[in-house]
């Protein structure tokens, strides 16, 4: 009968084995990531690290030492205890990393099947690591699972950066087995003398410092650049974060408090909308802010350069969250993440929350009580009423593409035939482009992943300019009011990510928005604005009243040419997790509440945000951590039963 590698050699071979993977680490982290403050956080960084792949070699290890000892030959149900123990961990450490991937399913699939689906087959490369590690006896095969071990360990470190967490775990627990396998003697070894006891009992003492002293704010910070340092995020889920408790220190301003109970906010005046108006809302997804600022890029955007200089065009946009979904909901609700109601309905999509249930009015329904037409053109099939990221549209169509969406060729056709049939009346349109989206392939393949996604952002400019120039052709144009945006924005690796969801640096959050009135002069404005300020503005710009309940104000005051100074904060909020805010100062706060891990940055004279601060600015930071919290705790959405469904 074939035995498993924990039934003979030596149990240290299971340490050694991390020991390599720490290895492996630690030169990714000296040829990868940026310098850190100091020398000391690097070895920090290191040694902590290297501490708790110790820890996971002494538990396996121990593991080992305990089945050979205790389990009576044969230990031929070695594998299946493997196989369970994978399993039953994975069901705890693999939930957020398979929420979306188990909608995927078929329907007649059960969720629980499909989510157990998934952790058997991510945990099964344990079992099969174990596997083959047992029968490792002749030198070769020995060598070729260590080197097939250690390739495991370093495309571990390379592959889904900045994600994944649970994967990445099972990944280096794989690479660890098929090195011990090759590693550990082909016969039993004498039991360790007294040296190699007391070395294991140092190690121990390190291991457990490693896993039981919680790493400094700058250090927990570089322990998460690298996807190979599997413990550390489970680690963080077992700590609370003590800094953030303590009492608000903003209780009296109005934006700190409950919103439900406000009183409308009265348009202001004088209107700027003209006769018989069509106003469309076109955003964009992926399309971040430096494309129409830096002077080579927007050149290549002729169109939406010169729409830019001929309107109002906020230069300090931010949306709200770094994916879809939230910042949808954000726009059309005026609200955050965790202030919306969220739940999942198989009836609408098995992989995604949607705030469908949420009552919070959407400025779309209030627009289409007032008397106005609302119409929704769309590629993506979830921006649509029934999952309550929208709500109100009288029309609402979805157009078909190839692929997983429509972009922006097959939906201006049917945007400019529905402009040119608007008669008289008031007309509302909202169409999102999802072209310069992952993998890039629409433009066609480029020579970076940068000039993809770019080529996929020119076609939405060769759509705007078909659809100005209808306007024209038809004469609409003085009718015709424009607000031009984005979802979020896209990262190519400025903080060692690419894409997007995963972060709130700037490249993620800072976005186009203009705002193109007919008759109104064109101008700069570097106020801050945020995503949800649309929704009110857009309300506004209608002559309709603002639920006290959103939490955006109105940006139309900027496009008639007046100097205003909004209240309202600045903050952003992502589904995995992460939150943040910028004050009036320019210090923009990040804060991730699953790791516990603050950083921030003054954008005054750090705009690429390299230079986190929070440690330095002592007392300073406490209180604006403190005031973040203050402001997502007191807009909470609260419900007997209901959590946040923090996740993907």
């Amino acid at each position: 009968m074939r035995s498993l590698v924990i039934g003979r050699g030596r149990a240290g071979a299971h340490i050694l084995a991390w020991m390599v993977i720490a290895l492996v680490n630690a030169v990714v982290i000296l040829t990868t990531t940026r310098r850190p403050p100091s020398f000391g956080v690097r070895l920090l960084h290191v040694g902590y690290d290297f501490g708790q792949c110790l820890a996971m070699g002494l538990l396996a290890a121990t593991a080992v030492w305990l089945f050979t000892r205790y389990v009576p030959r044969p230990r031929r149900f070695g594998l299946v205890a493997i196989a369970v123990v994978a399993f039953a961990l994975g069901l705890h450490v693999l939930a957020d990393d398979i929420s979306v991937a188990a909608g995927r399913f078929p329907d007649a699939v059960p969720r629980p099947l499909a989510e157990a689906s998934l952790v058997a087959l991510i945990t099964a490369p344990v079992t099969v690591a174990a596997f083959l590690a047992g029968g490792a006896r002749a030198w070769w095969f020995r060598l070729a699972l260590a080197g097939f071990g250690l390739a495991v360990a370093v495309a571990n470190d390379r592959v889904l950066i900045g994600d994944y967490p649970g994967v990445h775990f099972f990944g280096a627990w794989t690479s660890a087995l098929l090195l011990a396998g090759g590693i550990a003697a082909p016969d039993a070894t004498p039991a360790p003398g007294r040296v190699a006891q007391s070395l294991v009992a140092v190690a121990a003492v390190v291991a457990a410092a490693a896993v039981l002293v919680p790493p400094s704010n700058v250090v927990a910070l570089e322990l998460y650049k690298i996807p190979g340092t599997v413990l550390a995020p489970l680690l963080a889920e077992l700590r609370s974060d003590e800094e953030a408790s303590g009492a608000g220190v903003r209780s009296n301003d109005q934006w700190f408090k409950s919103r439900r109970d406000q009183p409308l906010v009265l348009p202001s005046k004088p209107s700027v909308l003209p006769k018989d108006p069509v106003v469309l809302l076109l955003t964009v997804d992926c399309f971040r802010a430096d494309l129409l600022e830096r002077p080579e890029l927007a050149a290549r955007l002729p169109t939406l350069k010169k729409l830019r200089d001929e309107s109002t065009f906020f230069s300090q946009a931010r949306t709200v969250a770094p994916s879809t979904l939230q910042a949808m909901a954000a726009l059309f609700t005026s609200r955050y993440f965790s202030s919306l109601y969220w739940t999942r309905d198989p009836k609408l999509h098995k992989r995604y929350f949607y705030p469908h249930l949420d009552d919070t009015p959407r400025f779309s329904e209030l627009l289409a009580r007032a008397g106005v037409k609302t119409v929704n053109i769309q590629g993506l099939p979830g921006i649509v009423n029934a999952t309550g990221l929208v709500k109100g549209f009288a029309e609402e169509r979805v157009v078909r593409g190839h692929g997983d969406f429509a972009g922006v060729r097959e939906m201006m056709p049917q945007i400019i035939a529905r402009v040119r049939a608007h008669d008289k009346g008031k007309l509302f349109l909202f169409a999102h482009f999802a072209d310069p989206h992952a993998p890039y392939d629409r433009g066609g393949r480029k020579s970076t992943p940068f000039e993809s996604y770019f080529a996929e952002v020119e076609l939405v400019d060769q759509g705007m300019k078909q659809l100005l120039a209808a306007l024209e052709d038809a004469g609409l144009s003085q009718r015709t009011v424009i607000v031009f945006g984005a979802d979020h924005g896209e990262a190519f690796l400025e903080h060692g990510t690419r894409y997007h969801a995963t972060t709130l640096y700037d490249e993620l959050l800072r976005i186009p928005l203009i705002v193109h009135v007919p008759g109104q002069p064109p101008r700069v404005v570097d106020a801050p604005a945020s995503l949800v300020d649309i929704g009110p503005t857009l309300l506004d710009l209608f002559g309709k009243p603002t639920p006290g309940v959103y939490m955006g104000q109105s940006l139309l005051p900027y496009v008639r040419g007046k100097d205003t100074i909004l209240s309202r904060p600045v903050a952003f909020e992502s589904a995995r997790g992460l939150r943040g805010m910028l004050f009036r100062d320019k210090l923009k706060l990040i804060v991730d509440i699953k790791k516990h891990t603050k950083q921030i940055y003054d954008l005054r004279t750090d705009p690429r945000e390299q230079n986190n601060r929070y440690g330095e600015l002592g007392a300073l930071s406490t209180e604006r951590l403190r005031v973040m919290n203050q402001f997502f705790e007191a807009h909470r959405f609260r419900k007997d039963g209901y959590e946040i469904p923090w996740g993907r």
